[in-house]
């Protein structure tokens, strides 16, 4: 007897979110100031109404707070030191100082203060080197320590980009004191204008609690990470704004495996999701790669079926990333950088070739069968772009 197996797929949903008024998150956020409010004069006044985020107590303990124009970000961090101890030099260790790092994965920007007292000049570096570019530093004695004013043009910030809605921050202050030293440290996110308040809209907008995935990676190719937020069955993409895709499944429960990849090779994430699809009397589980594009939109680059099953009755199919490979200047196989998709028929229980009756999908490359022509497939992304399906070696 003949067995026929239709899913219809869930209605896929593709938002693009706007943002309202909403309670801080935890970390530095950057406050939209108008150019020219915030000065680097050695006073702290003109901050007065930016909230700060304080690290530690005692000396050595800091306060950051953040604002920022459309092309400029300005820190302000105030330390509570009672003795603020410079011995000369940049490299000395005997001596207080600060570092700020911003950025995020393996690109970081870095900041090193030294504060300037006791006759000495403060000592102000970006990334090892005398500032320049457009960055700017100020430090002053504060009555309970001292701080330090910083304008850094954003395009100077590691893995910024016009669609970052937000970096790590981490702050060290090494405070030199009585023969030893104390380190007060501060990590966190530093959201940039709009951030917050788009994350708890999409939280707000979809119902989620605690996400499963939040992440910074590059998903559009463009200058600079996104926030990639996934849980409940939504994969969104967040900077001040956000944009989201709901998964094709009638529960969160149907959502398999969620993974981010290079698949390319060449910094740009792409989103893997794994999902089991149920109606007609049946189920099926589909693979699924995404990619962002540069206006903060989700697309799906391809999709492939990895299981059938219904009345008892099942087709099983595998796959996995496996490494690229690719051929130097000699012909000689090495590695390539990113992953291939390799898709294999697995097992069949119940159905075979005589008793099956395949439905083709419309919506994806159909399942592999074990006694068909092709029983494996490689799937390869470039670009934002998906590509392949030719059989595997």
């Amino acid at each position: 007897m003949s067995s026929k197996l239709t899913v219809t797929a869930a209605f896929l949903v593709v938002w693009l979110g706007s943002v309202s008024g909403a309670a801080a998150a935890p970390g530095v956020e950057c406050v939209l100031v108008e150019d020219g409010l915030v000065e680097l004069d050695g006073l702290v006044d003109d901050w007065e109404g930016i909230e700060s985020t304080r690290y530690g107590v005692g000396d050595g303990a800091f306060a950051a707070r953040c604002a920022q124009t459309d092309r400029e970000a300005f820190f302000l961090i105030e330390v509570a030191d009672a003795d603020v101890l410079r011995t000369g030099g940049a490299r000395k260790a005997s001596q207080d100082q600060l570092t700020m790092h911003v950025g995020a994965n393996d690109r970081w920007s870095k900041l090193l203060v030294l504060p300037g007292t006791r006759g000495f000049e403060p000592v102000f570096r970006w990334n090892g080197r005398p500032l320049g570019k457009g960055v700017r530093a100020l430090d002053s004695l504060q009555d309970r320590g001292w701080a330090v004013e910083v304008a850094v043009p954003l395009s100077r910030l590691a893995n910024w980009g016009p669609s970052t809605g937000a970096l790590r921050l981490r702050i060290d202050y090494r405070d030199r004191d009585g023969g030893g030293a104390r380190v007060v440290t501060g990590r966190g996110a530093l959201f940039f204008a709009g951030a917050v308040d788009a994350y708890e809209s999409f939280r707000k907008q979809v119902g989620l609690g605690r996400p499963a995935i939040d992440r910074l990676v590059d998903l559009d190719g463009e200058p600079g990470v996104e926030r990639l937020v996934v849980g409940k069955a939504f994969v969104g993409v967040l900077s001040n704004t956000y944009g989201y895709v709901q998964l094709p499944v009638a529960s969160p429960d149907d959502v398999l495996d969620v993974k981010v990849v290079d698949l390319g090779g060449r910094g740009r994430a792409s989103v893997i999701t794994h999902v089991r699809q149920r109606g007609g009397g049946g189920s099926r589980d589909l693979v699924a790669l995404w990619t962002a594009t540069s206006a903060g939109t989700i697309q799906r680059m391809m999709a492939f079926e990895v299981r059938k099953a219904a009345q008892g009755n099942s087709i099983d199919n595998t796959w996995e990333l496996v490494p690229r490979r690719s051929k130097g200047k000699r012909g000689r196989r090495g590695a390539g950088g990113g992953f291939d998709i390799v898709h294999r028929a697995g097992t069949a229980t119940g159905w075979n070739g005589d008793n099956f009756v395949e439905v083709p999908a419309t919506d994806a490359r159909s399942i592999l069968l074990p006694w068909g022509e092709q029983t494996s497939r490689v799937y390869h992304v470039e670009d934002g772009a998906a590509f392949g399906g030719e059989a595997a070696e």
